[in-house]
Protein backbone atom coordinates (compact mmCIF):
# COMPACT_ATOMS: atom_id res chain seq x y z
CA UNK A 1 0.00 0.00 0.00
CA UNK A 2 2.78 2.60 0.73
CA UNK A 3 4.14 1.40 -2.78
CA UNK A 4 0.39 2.23 -4.17
CA UNK A 5 0.74 5.50 -2.73
CA UNK A 6 4.12 6.50 -4.78
CA UNK A 7 2.29 5.55 -7.69
CA UNK A 8 -0.50 7.76 -7.21
CA UNK A 9 1.56 10.91 -5.98
CA UNK A 10 3.22 10.21 -9.47
CA UNK A 11 -0.01 10.90 -11.04
CA UNK A 12 0.24 14.51 -10.10
CA UNK A 13 3.47 15.22 -12.48
CA UNK A 14 0.77 17.58 -14.23
CA UNK A 15 1.41 19.83 -11.27
CA UNK A 16 4.75 20.03 -12.72
CA UNK A 17 3.71 19.64 -16.49
CA UNK A 18 1.49 22.59 -16.28
CA UNK A 19 2.85 24.75 -13.39
CA UNK A 20 0.14 23.86 -11.22
CA UNK A 21 0.01 23.24 -7.54
CA UNK A 22 -1.57 19.96 -7.02
CA UNK A 23 -2.48 18.14 -4.14
CA UNK A 24 -2.49 19.40 -0.32
CA UNK A 25 -3.35 16.37 1.45
CA UNK A 26 -5.78 17.40 4.30
CA UNK A 27 -7.39 15.53 7.61
CA UNK A 28 -9.08 12.01 7.64
CA UNK A 29 -12.75 12.35 6.92
CA UNK A 30 -15.61 10.01 7.67
CA UNK A 31 -17.71 11.42 4.33
CA UNK A 32 -17.06 11.66 1.07
CA UNK A 33 -13.56 13.82 0.22
CA UNK A 34 -13.96 16.87 -1.93
CA UNK A 35 -11.39 18.84 -4.42
CA UNK A 36 -10.84 22.53 -3.76
CA UNK A 37 -10.02 24.72 -6.47
CA UNK A 38 -7.88 27.86 -5.25
CA UNK A 39 -7.99 31.30 -7.10
CA UNK A 40 -11.64 30.51 -9.24
CA UNK A 41 -14.24 33.02 -8.74
CA UNK A 42 -17.70 32.26 -7.00
CA UNK A 43 -18.70 32.16 -10.59
CA UNK A 44 -16.85 28.90 -11.75
CA UNK A 45 -18.53 25.71 -11.93
CA UNK A 46 -16.32 22.36 -12.27
CA UNK A 47 -16.68 18.81 -13.74
CA UNK A 48 -14.74 15.94 -13.61
CA UNK A 49 -13.64 12.58 -14.73
CA UNK A 50 -12.08 9.25 -12.98
CA UNK A 51 -9.33 8.65 -15.13
CA UNK A 52 -6.55 6.28 -13.19
CA UNK A 53 -7.93 3.74 -10.48
CA UNK A 54 -6.66 1.34 -8.30
CA UNK A 55 -5.83 -2.08 -9.52
CA UNK A 56 -3.72 -4.43 -7.36
CA UNK A 57 -3.72 -7.31 -10.45
CA UNK A 58 -1.20 -4.67 -12.48
CA UNK A 59 2.37 -4.41 -11.93
CA UNK A 60 2.55 -1.42 -10.92
CA UNK A 61 -1.06 -1.37 -8.93
CA UNK A 62 -2.70 0.76 -11.56
CA UNK A 63 -4.77 1.22 -14.63
CA UNK A 64 -6.70 3.65 -16.37
CA UNK A 65 -10.22 4.35 -16.09
CA UNK A 66 -11.31 3.59 -19.27
CA UNK A 67 -9.91 2.26 -22.24
CA UNK A 68 -10.48 5.55 -24.34
CA UNK A 69 -8.77 7.46 -21.93
CA UNK A 70 -5.78 5.04 -22.27
CA UNK A 71 -5.83 5.26 -25.64
CA UNK A 72 -5.93 8.67 -25.08
CA UNK A 73 -2.28 8.31 -23.61
CA UNK A 74 -1.06 5.31 -25.58
CA UNK A 75 -1.93 8.08 -28.62
CA UNK A 76 0.58 10.80 -27.13
CA UNK A 77 3.49 8.38 -26.04
CA UNK A 78 3.82 6.71 -29.07
CA UNK A 79 2.01 3.84 -28.91
CA UNK A 80 3.36 2.58 -25.59
CA UNK A 81 1.78 0.00 -23.29
CA UNK A 82 -0.09 1.71 -20.12
CA UNK A 83 2.17 0.13 -17.63
CA UNK A 84 5.22 1.57 -19.44
CA UNK A 85 3.64 4.99 -19.76
CA UNK A 86 2.48 4.87 -15.95
CA UNK A 87 6.07 3.86 -15.08
CA UNK A 88 7.28 6.64 -16.55
CA UNK A 89 5.18 9.09 -14.54
CA UNK A 90 6.45 7.58 -11.20
CA UNK A 91 9.83 8.26 -12.84
CA UNK A 92 9.32 11.55 -13.61
CA UNK A 93 8.22 12.11 -10.00
CA UNK A 94 10.61 9.54 -8.44
CA UNK A 95 13.73 8.78 -10.49
CA UNK A 96 14.85 6.18 -7.44
CA UNK A 97 11.53 4.60 -7.55
CA UNK A 98 11.98 0.75 -8.54
CA UNK A 99 9.35 0.72 -10.17
CA UNK A 100 9.72 3.96 -12.63
CA UNK A 101 11.26 3.90 -16.11
CA UNK A 102 12.56 7.14 -17.87
CA UNK A 103 10.61 8.26 -21.13
CA UNK A 104 12.21 10.92 -23.37
CA UNK A 105 9.87 13.72 -23.89
CA UNK A 106 7.51 12.89 -21.22
CA UNK A 107 6.48 16.25 -20.05
CA UNK A 108 5.04 17.19 -23.31
CA UNK A 109 3.40 14.10 -24.18
CA UNK A 110 2.13 13.87 -20.75
CA UNK A 111 0.52 17.34 -21.62
CA UNK A 112 -0.82 16.68 -24.63
CA UNK A 113 -2.59 13.60 -23.56
CA UNK A 114 -4.48 15.36 -20.89
CA UNK A 115 -5.11 18.17 -23.67
CA UNK A 116 -6.78 15.06 -25.46
CA UNK A 117 -8.84 14.73 -22.39
CA UNK A 118 -9.89 18.23 -21.68
CA UNK A 119 -10.80 18.23 -25.91
CA UNK A 120 -12.77 15.15 -25.18
CA UNK A 121 -15.08 17.40 -22.55
CA UNK A 122 -15.48 20.31 -24.53
CA UNK A 123 -18.49 18.92 -26.44
CA UNK A 124 -20.18 18.52 -23.31
CA UNK A 125 -22.85 20.90 -21.59
CA UNK A 126 -21.42 21.63 -17.67
CA UNK A 127 -24.50 20.42 -17.04
CA UNK A 128 -22.55 18.52 -13.92
CA UNK A 129 -20.76 20.83 -13.01
CA UNK A 130 -20.81 22.04 -9.19
CA UNK A 131 -18.93 24.99 -7.58
CA UNK A 132 -16.01 24.28 -5.83
CA UNK A 133 -15.39 22.23 -3.44
CA UNK A 134 -16.50 19.35 -6.03
CA UNK A 135 -17.96 16.21 -3.67
CA UNK A 136 -16.17 13.04 -4.99
CA UNK A 137 -17.74 9.87 -4.62
CA UNK A 138 -16.04 7.40 -6.32
CA UNK A 139 -13.25 6.57 -4.37
CA UNK A 140 -9.48 7.41 -4.80
CA UNK A 141 -7.66 8.10 -7.65
CA UNK A 142 -7.13 10.70 -10.18
CA UNK A 143 -9.35 13.15 -11.59
CA UNK A 144 -9.98 15.44 -14.45
CA UNK A 145 -10.95 18.40 -13.62
CA UNK A 146 -12.23 21.23 -16.12
CA UNK A 147 -13.54 24.32 -14.89
CA UNK A 148 -16.32 26.67 -16.60
CA UNK A 149 -16.56 30.43 -16.21
CA UNK A 150 -17.95 32.90 -18.56
CA UNK A 151 -15.08 35.16 -20.07
CA UNK A 152 -12.23 32.72 -18.92
CA UNK A 153 -10.71 29.40 -19.97
CA UNK A 154 -9.56 26.66 -17.57
CA UNK A 155 -6.35 24.62 -18.48
CA UNK A 156 -6.35 21.37 -17.83
CA UNK A 157 -6.06 20.39 -14.30
CA UNK A 158 -6.13 17.15 -12.10
CA UNK A 159 -6.27 16.20 -8.66
CA UNK A 160 -5.17 13.20 -6.82
CA UNK A 161 -8.05 11.68 -3.92
CA UNK A 162 -5.75 9.20 -2.00
CA UNK A 163 -6.13 7.13 1.34
CA UNK A 164 -5.67 8.56 4.41
CA UNK A 165 -2.90 7.68 7.03
CA UNK A 166 -2.81 3.66 7.78
CA UNK A 167 -4.04 1.67 10.93
CA UNK A 168 -0.44 0.53 11.71
CA UNK A 169 -2.53 -2.25 14.15
CA UNK A 170 -5.05 -3.13 11.53
CA UNK A 171 -3.06 -2.45 8.21
CA UNK A 172 -6.44 -0.77 7.03
CA UNK A 173 -6.01 2.63 5.00
CA UNK A 174 -8.14 5.57 6.72
CA UNK A 175 -10.82 7.09 4.49
CA UNK A 176 -10.24 9.06 1.20
CA UNK A 177 -8.49 12.62 1.85
CA UNK A 178 -10.00 15.86 0.29
CA UNK A 179 -7.65 17.68 -2.81
CA UNK A 180 -6.45 21.13 -3.14
CA UNK A 181 -5.51 22.47 -6.53
CA UNK A 182 -4.47 25.87 -7.94
CA UNK A 183 -6.58 26.86 -10.62
CA UNK A 184 -4.90 28.18 -14.52
CA UNK A 185 -7.17 29.99 -16.17
CA UNK A 186 -6.73 32.81 -18.87
CA UNK A 187 -8.84 35.78 -19.11
CA UNK A 188 -10.57 35.66 -22.57
CA UNK A 189 -11.12 39.40 -22.70
CA UNK A 190 -9.78 42.55 -22.19
CA UNK A 191 -11.05 46.14 -21.59
CA UNK A 192 -9.66 49.29 -23.31
CA UNK A 193 -10.21 52.41 -22.25
CA UNK A 194 -8.81 56.07 -21.72
CA UNK A 195 -7.95 58.80 -19.14
CA UNK A 196 -11.04 60.94 -20.45
CA UNK A 197 -13.16 59.11 -18.28
CA UNK A 198 -16.14 60.66 -20.06
CA UNK A 199 -14.45 59.78 -23.32
CA UNK A 200 -14.46 63.57 -24.67
CA UNK A 201 -11.20 64.90 -25.83
CA UNK A 202 -9.99 67.57 -27.89
CA UNK A 203 -7.45 68.14 -30.91
CA UNK A 204 -3.76 68.35 -29.40
CA UNK A 205 -4.34 67.00 -26.12
CA UNK A 206 -2.14 63.82 -25.08
CA UNK A 207 -4.47 61.34 -24.16
CA UNK A 208 -3.86 58.51 -21.57
CA UNK A 209 -4.94 55.01 -22.97
CA UNK A 210 -4.75 51.73 -20.81
CA UNK A 211 -5.80 48.21 -21.35
CA UNK A 212 -6.66 46.17 -18.29
CA UNK A 213 -6.62 42.35 -17.89
CA UNK A 214 -5.21 39.11 -16.64
CA UNK A 215 -1.77 38.03 -17.23
CA UNK A 216 -2.86 34.02 -18.81
CA UNK A 217 -1.40 30.94 -17.88
CA UNK A 218 0.30 29.00 -20.41
CA UNK A 219 1.49 25.81 -19.74
CA UNK A 220 5.61 25.62 -19.95
CA UNK A 221 5.27 22.33 -22.66
CA UNK A 222 3.59 24.49 -25.32
CA UNK A 223 6.13 25.27 -28.14
CA UNK A 224 4.60 29.04 -28.91
CA UNK A 225 4.36 30.70 -25.59
CA UNK A 226 3.51 34.39 -26.80
CA UNK A 227 1.70 37.23 -25.51
CA UNK A 228 1.61 39.84 -28.23
CA UNK A 229 -0.34 43.03 -28.04
CA UNK A 230 -1.49 44.68 -31.42
CA UNK A 231 -3.23 48.44 -30.95
CA UNK A 232 -4.17 50.55 -33.74
CA UNK A 233 -5.50 53.73 -33.28
CA UNK A 234 -7.24 56.35 -35.74
CA UNK A 235 -7.28 60.24 -35.28
CA UNK A 236 -4.43 60.20 -32.95
CA UNK A 237 -0.64 59.38 -33.24
CA UNK A 238 1.67 57.20 -30.58
CA UNK A 239 3.78 59.11 -28.49
CA UNK A 240 7.41 57.67 -29.18
CA UNK A 241 10.15 58.42 -27.12
CA UNK A 242 13.32 60.51 -28.82
CA UNK A 243 15.99 60.18 -26.92
CA UNK A 244 16.32 56.26 -25.34
CA UNK A 245 18.66 55.00 -27.81
CA UNK A 246 17.63 51.63 -29.37
CA UNK A 247 13.84 52.19 -28.36
CA UNK A 248 13.95 55.87 -30.20
CA UNK A 249 11.02 56.31 -31.76
CA UNK A 250 9.14 53.40 -30.14
CA UNK A 251 6.16 53.55 -27.65
CA UNK A 252 7.06 53.77 -24.02
CA UNK A 253 4.68 51.30 -22.11
CA UNK A 254 4.32 51.09 -18.83
CA UNK A 255 3.23 47.78 -17.26
CA UNK A 256 1.87 47.37 -13.74
CA UNK A 257 1.38 44.09 -12.56
CA UNK A 258 -0.99 43.52 -9.45
CA UNK A 259 -3.56 46.07 -8.21
CA UNK A 260 -2.80 45.81 -4.38
CA UNK A 261 0.60 47.01 -2.09
CA UNK A 262 2.36 44.37 -3.45
CA UNK A 263 2.59 45.57 -7.32
CA UNK A 264 5.19 45.70 -9.45
CA UNK A 265 5.85 48.01 -13.01
CA UNK A 266 8.09 47.36 -15.71
CA UNK A 267 8.65 48.97 -19.15
CA UNK A 268 8.52 47.60 -22.64
CA UNK A 269 8.47 49.50 -26.04
CA UNK A 270 5.96 49.04 -29.04
CA UNK A 271 6.93 49.46 -32.37
CA UNK A 272 5.05 51.90 -34.55
CA UNK A 273 3.54 51.32 -38.35
CA UNK A 274 1.81 53.83 -40.27
CA UNK A 275 -0.90 52.22 -42.43
CA UNK A 276 -2.15 53.64 -45.71
CA UNK A 277 -5.38 54.26 -44.23
CA UNK A 278 -3.61 57.17 -42.15
CA UNK A 279 -4.20 55.12 -39.14
CA UNK A 280 -1.08 53.56 -36.55
CA UNK A 281 -0.13 50.53 -35.46
CA UNK A 282 1.67 49.64 -32.31
CA UNK A 283 2.84 45.86 -31.33
CA UNK A 284 4.92 44.90 -28.12
CA UNK A 285 5.90 41.40 -27.35
CA UNK A 286 4.91 40.96 -23.87
CA UNK A 287 6.16 37.30 -23.80
CA UNK A 288 8.47 37.48 -20.76
CA UNK A 289 5.60 38.54 -18.20
CA UNK A 290 4.88 34.60 -18.95
CA UNK A 291 8.40 33.29 -18.15
CA UNK A 292 8.00 30.26 -15.73
CA UNK A 293 4.18 31.54 -15.14
CA UNK A 294 5.33 33.46 -12.00
CA UNK A 295 2.55 35.95 -13.14
CA UNK A 296 -0.28 34.14 -14.32
CA UNK A 297 -3.53 35.02 -13.62
CA UNK A 298 -2.55 38.20 -11.90
CA UNK A 299 -4.14 41.70 -13.03
CA UNK A 300 -2.10 43.73 -15.40
CA UNK A 301 -2.48 47.17 -16.82
CA UNK A 302 -0.64 48.20 -19.88
CA UNK A 303 -0.67 52.06 -20.35
CA UNK A 304 0.61 54.45 -23.07
CA UNK A 305 -0.16 57.96 -24.63
CA UNK A 306 -0.97 59.26 -27.48
CA UNK A 307 -1.59 63.09 -29.32
CA UNK A 308 -5.19 63.36 -30.52
CA UNK A 309 -4.90 64.70 -34.32
CA UNK A 310 -8.21 64.31 -35.57
CA UNK A 311 -12.12 65.02 -34.01
CA UNK A 312 -12.54 61.43 -33.38
CA UNK A 313 -10.21 58.98 -32.72
CA UNK A 314 -10.34 55.14 -32.69
CA UNK A 315 -8.51 52.94 -30.75
CA UNK A 316 -8.71 48.64 -31.50
CA UNK A 317 -6.07 46.56 -28.88
CA UNK A 318 -6.13 42.45 -28.77
CA UNK A 319 -3.78 40.08 -27.24
CA UNK A 320 -2.85 36.98 -28.18
CA UNK A 321 -0.30 34.58 -29.11
CA UNK A 322 2.24 34.66 -31.82
CA UNK A 323 1.59 37.58 -34.47
CA UNK A 324 -2.19 37.72 -33.56
CA UNK A 325 -2.65 37.99 -37.17
CA UNK A 326 -6.92 37.20 -36.54
CA UNK A 327 -6.34 36.08 -33.02
CA UNK A 328 -8.23 37.28 -30.13
CA UNK A 329 -7.10 34.20 -27.90
CA UNK A 330 -6.66 36.58 -24.80
CA UNK A 331 -9.76 39.03 -25.94
CA UNK A 332 -10.10 42.31 -27.91
CA UNK A 333 -11.55 46.08 -26.92
CA UNK A 334 -12.20 49.09 -28.44
CA UNK A 335 -12.44 52.47 -27.56
CA UNK A 336 -14.10 55.39 -29.53
CA UNK A 337 -13.17 59.30 -28.10
CA UNK A 338 -15.06 62.39 -29.62
CA UNK A 339 -14.93 65.79 -29.48
CA UNK A 340 -17.67 69.08 -29.30
CA UNK A 341 -18.22 71.68 -31.60
CA UNK A 342 -19.13 75.81 -31.18
CA UNK A 343 -21.64 77.06 -33.86
CA UNK A 344 -21.90 80.80 -34.12
CA UNK A 345 -24.61 82.23 -36.74
CA UNK A 346 -24.22 85.75 -37.94
CA UNK A 347 -27.12 87.82 -38.75
CA UNK A 348 -28.18 91.73 -39.75
CA UNK A 349 -30.09 93.94 -37.23
CA UNK A 350 -33.32 92.06 -38.14
CA UNK A 351 -32.06 88.93 -38.90
CA UNK A 352 -33.67 88.63 -42.36
CA UNK A 353 -29.94 88.09 -43.49
CA UNK A 354 -26.71 86.05 -42.46
CA UNK A 355 -23.83 87.94 -43.20
CA UNK A 356 -20.42 85.96 -44.25
CA UNK A 357 -17.20 87.43 -43.53
CA UNK A 358 -17.75 87.97 -39.90
CA UNK A 359 -14.23 87.95 -37.56
CA UNK A 360 -14.48 86.11 -34.43
CA UNK A 361 -11.68 85.12 -31.68
CA UNK A 362 -12.37 81.89 -29.44
CA UNK A 363 -11.39 81.72 -25.38
CA UNK A 364 -11.18 78.58 -22.97
CA UNK A 365 -10.72 80.17 -20.09
CA UNK A 366 -8.02 82.72 -20.73
CA UNK A 367 -6.77 81.03 -23.81
CA UNK A 368 -7.32 82.12 -26.79
CA UNK A 369 -7.42 79.33 -29.18
CA UNK A 370 -6.34 78.52 -32.85
CA UNK A 371 -7.71 77.13 -35.88
CA UNK A 372 -7.09 75.51 -39.38
CA UNK A 373 -9.76 76.14 -41.66
CA UNK A 374 -11.18 73.25 -43.12
CA UNK A 375 -13.52 74.58 -46.02
CA UNK A 376 -15.63 77.71 -46.15
CA UNK A 377 -17.08 78.76 -42.23
CA UNK A 378 -15.61 74.91 -41.12
CA UNK A 379 -12.08 74.99 -38.38
CA UNK A 380 -10.68 72.58 -36.40
CA UNK A 381 -8.67 72.86 -33.44
CA UNK A 382 -4.61 73.30 -34.30
CA UNK A 383 -3.42 74.25 -30.81
CA UNK A 384 0.67 74.22 -33.10
CA UNK A 385 -0.11 76.00 -36.53
CA UNK A 386 -3.28 77.09 -36.42
CA UNK A 387 -4.52 81.29 -36.12
CA UNK A 388 -6.94 82.83 -33.82
CA UNK A 389 -9.29 84.63 -35.95
CA UNK A 390 -12.03 82.37 -37.64
CA UNK A 391 -14.47 83.59 -40.11
CA UNK A 392 -18.45 83.44 -40.79
CA UNK A 393 -18.84 80.96 -44.57
CA UNK A 394 -21.36 82.20 -47.46
CA UNK A 395 -24.14 80.79 -45.33
CA UNK A 396 -23.05 83.66 -42.40
CA UNK A 397 -21.89 80.45 -40.06
CA UNK A 398 -18.66 79.55 -38.68
CA UNK A 399 -18.12 76.01 -37.18
CA UNK A 400 -15.36 75.44 -34.67
CA UNK A 401 -14.69 71.52 -34.11
CA UNK A 402 -12.32 69.81 -31.93
CA UNK A 403 -13.51 70.68 -28.58
CA UNK A 404 -13.40 68.77 -24.97
CA UNK A 405 -16.25 69.67 -22.89
CA UNK A 406 -16.63 72.97 -20.61
CA UNK A 407 -17.56 76.54 -21.25
CA UNK A 408 -15.73 78.95 -23.86
CA UNK A 409 -16.48 82.35 -25.71
CA UNK A 410 -16.40 84.10 -28.57
CA UNK A 411 -16.41 87.52 -29.29
CA UNK A 412 -16.41 89.26 -32.78
CA UNK A 413 -13.41 90.96 -34.24
CA UNK A 414 -13.92 92.02 -37.58
CA UNK A 415 -17.10 93.00 -38.75
CA UNK A 416 -18.56 92.18 -42.03
CA UNK A 417 -18.31 94.67 -44.70
CA UNK A 418 -20.70 97.73 -44.57
CA UNK A 419 -21.59 96.32 -40.77
CA UNK A 420 -20.95 97.56 -37.39
CA UNK A 421 -18.55 95.35 -34.90
CA UNK A 422 -20.89 93.89 -31.88
CA UNK A 423 -18.24 93.39 -29.14
CA UNK A 424 -20.78 91.32 -26.72
CA UNK A 425 -18.98 88.25 -25.81
CA UNK A 426 -20.89 85.15 -26.30
CA UNK A 427 -21.06 82.49 -23.83
CA UNK A 428 -21.01 78.36 -25.09
CA UNK A 429 -20.84 75.10 -23.23
CA UNK A 430 -20.10 71.88 -24.56
CA UNK A 431 -21.54 69.11 -22.42
CA UNK A 432 -22.75 65.71 -22.24
CA UNK A 433 -26.70 65.51 -22.91
CA UNK A 434 -29.11 64.73 -20.27
CA UNK A 435 -28.32 61.67 -18.23
CA UNK A 436 -24.87 60.62 -19.84
CA UNK A 437 -22.00 60.41 -17.79
CA UNK A 438 -19.81 58.89 -20.88
CA UNK A 439 -20.17 59.27 -24.63
CA UNK A 440 -20.80 56.61 -26.69
CA UNK A 441 -21.97 58.15 -29.68
CA UNK A 442 -20.83 61.67 -30.90
CA UNK A 443 -24.42 62.49 -30.69
CA UNK A 444 -24.40 62.17 -26.87
CA UNK A 445 -22.01 65.32 -27.39
CA UNK A 446 -23.97 68.81 -27.00
CA UNK A 447 -22.04 71.48 -29.55
CA UNK A 448 -22.36 74.78 -28.16
CA UNK A 449 -24.69 77.25 -30.25
CA UNK A 450 -25.74 80.95 -30.82
CA UNK A 451 -26.44 83.47 -32.91
CA UNK A 452 -25.47 87.40 -32.91
CA UNK A 453 -26.55 90.45 -34.69
CA UNK A 454 -24.93 93.27 -36.76
CA UNK A 455 -26.18 96.83 -37.66
CA UNK A 456 -25.40 98.50 -40.88
CA UNK A 457 -23.46 101.47 -41.32
CA UNK A 458 -25.37 105.04 -41.99
CA UNK A 459 -24.93 107.08 -44.93
CA UNK A 460 -22.83 110.19 -43.75
CA UNK A 461 -25.16 113.67 -43.66
CA UNK A 462 -24.94 116.09 -45.78
CA UNK A 463 -23.94 119.50 -44.57
CA UNK A 464 -23.99 123.33 -45.65
CA UNK A 465 -27.62 123.91 -47.01
CA UNK A 466 -27.97 126.08 -49.95
CA UNK A 467 -25.02 127.70 -49.64
CA UNK A 468 -23.05 124.55 -50.65
CA UNK A 469 -24.96 124.66 -54.16
CA UNK A 470 -24.07 128.59 -54.59
CA UNK A 471 -20.15 127.00 -54.56
CA UNK A 472 -20.88 124.35 -56.56
CA UNK A 473 -22.38 126.16 -59.90
CA UNK A 474 -19.84 128.70 -58.98
CA UNK A 475 -16.97 126.10 -59.16
CA UNK A 476 -18.61 125.15 -62.29
CA UNK A 477 -18.56 128.57 -63.85
CA UNK A 478 -15.29 129.34 -63.02
CA UNK A 479 -14.05 125.91 -64.70
CA UNK A 480 -15.87 127.27 -68.09
CA UNK A 481 -14.09 130.28 -68.25
CA UNK A 482 -11.23 128.83 -67.79
CA UNK A 483 -11.46 126.65 -70.88
CA UNK A 484 -12.55 129.26 -72.97
CA UNK A 485 -9.76 131.49 -72.75
CA UNK A 486 -6.99 128.25 -72.88
CA UNK A 487 -8.81 127.44 -76.39
CA UNK A 488 -8.80 131.04 -77.06
CA UNK A 489 -5.22 131.72 -76.55
CA UNK A 490 -4.06 128.53 -78.38
CA UNK A 491 -5.70 129.51 -81.26
CA UNK A 492 -4.01 132.89 -81.79
CA UNK A 493 -0.80 131.10 -80.81
CA UNK A 494 -1.08 128.69 -84.13
CA UNK A 495 -1.87 131.86 -86.04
Amino acid sequence: MKKMSKIFAVLLTLAMVLGMSMTSFAKDNAGNPTITINHASENAKFATKKLVKADPTKETGWTFETGIYENYFKNNFSKADEQTIIKAMIFSNDPTDEKGQEMEGFATKYANALKAVYNDMASEAPATAVASPIPITDGVGVYFVKGYEAGYTYNPMAAYIKFGSYNTETGVPGNPEDATIDAKRIKQSITKSADSANRVTSIGKTEGFHIDSEIPFIPTTDTNRKYILKDTISGATYTTVTDEGKNKGKVKLTVTIGNDENAISQTFYGTVTNNEDGTQSMTSDLSSLLDNNTYANKSVKIAYTALVTKIKVGNDAEMGDGTNDGKTTFGSDHEDLFTGSLIMTKFNQNESKKLSGAGFKVKKGNETLKFTKNEDGIYTLDPTNGTEEVFTGSDGTVTVKGLECGNYTMTETTAPNGYSLNTTVKTFEIKLANGKTTAEEQKDVINGVDSIKDTKLSALPSTGGIGTTIFTIAGCLIIIEASGLFFASHKKTNK
